[in-house]
């Protein structure tokens, strides 16, 4: 059957429109930690692209299918370089009342309500396609329940020009936004870590950052998460681990 056709692709009873994880019957339970997801071809050889991403960020909106949130001629995804690439990036946005977030690729994988952990992304510059940044570009990682309502990121964004670390928590559409200067300049930066390191036990993520392989940075204290997204970092669901594009 067509996709256009089937309202649900993975047949776990979910309409794809509501699976955060659309192409995953398990929705998550099946990935346990450690996860590594280096984005070479064919590895793990499962999820789009064989890269291991089983479902898009979701607004939940009956007319919104999974697969209206990205174009697959639009990316360059695997290779011998691990990378995934958007050639032309949309303005449109998870934040706040936005909703329309595209090119959000995510996994669903199980935590527990007593083990830390840590996600970890390294992006690949030069950043901005060299240029200096403007608005609210920016690209990053995040966790969250697989809605664009509750989530935690930490991105590189425009930081009106310079570059800067942003951190955004956002609990049912209520977002609070932290910025954060970069340490050295945009242009010395050739790779940047991203991490953000979870707590289940006291419900706290600590964001930070590494510039070149360097020392990891934190910015700012353990932000303390609740609602939705501390159910699910404690192991209620699957909790989503993602990428955001830049923009």
């Amino acid at each position: 059957m067509s996709d256009l056709n089937d309202p649900d692709d993975d047949n776990d009873g979910k309409n794809d429109n509501i699976d955060f994880f659309a192409i995953d019957a398990n929705n998550g339970a099946g990935t346990n930690l450690p996860v590594q997801y280096p984005l070479l071809n064919n590895s793990p050889g499962t999820g789009f692209f064989g890269l291991g991403f089983t479902g898009l960020m979701s607004n939940q909106q009956a007319s919104n299918n999974y697969l209206n949130n990205f174009d697959p001629n639009n990316l360059i995804a695997g290779g011998a370089a691990g990378v995934l690439s958007i050639v032309a990036v949309s303005p449109k946005d998870a934040l706040g009342n936005l909703n329309n977030q595209e090119n959000a690729f995510q996994f669903g994988v199980n935590t527990s309500t007593s083990v830390p952990f840590t996600v970890n992304s390294r992006m690949l510059g030069p950043f901005f396609n060299n240029q200096t940044p403007s608005g609210s570009q920016s690209q990053g990682i995040y966790i969250g329940t697989g809605d664009q309502s509750n989530y935690l990121k930490i991105t590189l964004n425009a930081n009106g020009g310079p570059g800067g670390i942003q951190v955004v928590t956002e609990n049912t559409d209520a977002p609070i936004i932290n910025q954060y200067a970069l340490s050295g300049t945009l242009s010395s930066v050739s790779t940047l870590d991203l991490y953000l390191s979870v707590n289940p036990v006291a419900g706290t993520v600590q964001p930070a950052y590494a510039i070149n392989g360097g020392q990891k940075i934190n910015v700012g204290s353990p932000i303390q998460v609740g609602g939705a997204l501390l159910n699910n970092i404690r192991g209620a669901a699957a909790m989503a681990v993602a990428s955001f594009p830049l923009r």
